[in-house]
């Protein structure tokens, strides 16, 4: 056999395993993200640091190990904050739990957003990321919550 043939033979069998790999990983659907609370924690006149509450919700039959939820925040379309959760958590299967975030909002934007929107009874807002898997080959779900915040 030459060189040729062989290298075409590795490159045939290399190819079968790993479409055989990709069929025995699980298939799973991506767990289901909500913004259920918004706190103000404190700040300067710079920045705000706000705790932010989602509800993470696994529409899987099994429990998923997760390792981090990457995020972005929006107000009215204009990026305030981003971050990363600080611990690692398990979703029972079928399961929801909630996670706390704390994000350093850039005070400007915020205020930007609010003041652009003077007289109107709500802000849009939405967070927006990839929910990570703990020693998992699958790729980080996207997930996007959106809704209305009250102005006051």
């Amino acid at each position: 056999m030459n060189q040729k043939s062989m290298r075409v033979l590795l490159l045939g069998l290399s190819m079968t395993t790993l479409a055989a790999c990709s069929a025995m990983l699980p298939k799973l659907e991506p767990p289901k993200v909500d913004l259920v609370g918004v706190a103000i924690e404190g700040g300067n006149f710079k920045s705000e640091r706000l705790g932010f509450t989602l509800e993470v919700m696994n529409p899987n039959n099994r429990s998923l190990a997760v390792e981090r939820i990457d995020y972005v925040l929006t107000l009215s379309g204009i990026e305030f904050g981003t971050g990363t959760s600080a611990e690692p958590f398990t979703l029972a299967a079928l399961g929801q739990t909630q996670v706390q975030l704390e994000v350093t909002a850039d005070l400007a934007k915020a205020v930007q957003a609010v003041l652009s929107h003077l007289g109107e009874p709500t802000l849009d807002y939405q967070v927006s990321g990839h929910v990570k898997l703990a020693n998992s080959a699958l790729p980080a779900f996207p997930f996007t919550a959106h809704g209305h915040i009250a102005i006051k």
